[in-house]
């Protein structure tokens, strides 16, 4: 093998065993499974339970049977607590994460805006 082979076996197979160790687990809670099924859960929390998945269906209309035997008075009692939204599901899955970043991002451009401000005037005397 020439000079230039060598250097090129020798980075190809350092990439290589790098690549190898290099990848790690996430923590379960940052699972893509995880995230989805939380997302799932809390919209079909969100849907009346006649427009819910099989899965998230069963317990909640045998709730709802037992109440309405007890109470047949008020045929629709909870028709304003489900508004179906995607958009809200997601801001309640991931709530703190976009918050925190849109706190961090206001943060950055405040900076920002106060560096320019300081540069330009030269409030700090020495």
């Amino acid at each position: 093998m020439q000079d230039g082979e060598l250097c090129c076996f020798a980075m190809q197979t350092a990439w290589l065993s790098e690549i190898r160790t290099d990848f790690w687990e996430l923590p379960t809670p940052r699972h893509t499974n995880t995230m989805a099924e939380n997302v799932e859960q809390n919209f079909y929390s969100r849907c009346p339970p006649e427009r819910r998945s099989l899965q998230f269906r069963d317990s909640t209309l045998a709730a709802k049977d037992e109440k309405e035997s007890v109470d047949e008075k008020d045929p629709h009692p909870e028709e304003g607590k489900y508004d179906e939204s995607l958009f809200g599901a997601l801001h309640t899955t991931f709530k703190r994460r976009i918050w925190l970043a849109g706190l961090l991002l206001l943060a950055a451009g405040e900076s920002c805006l106060l560096c320019r401000f300081t540069s330009r005037f030269n409030f700090i005397a020495f």
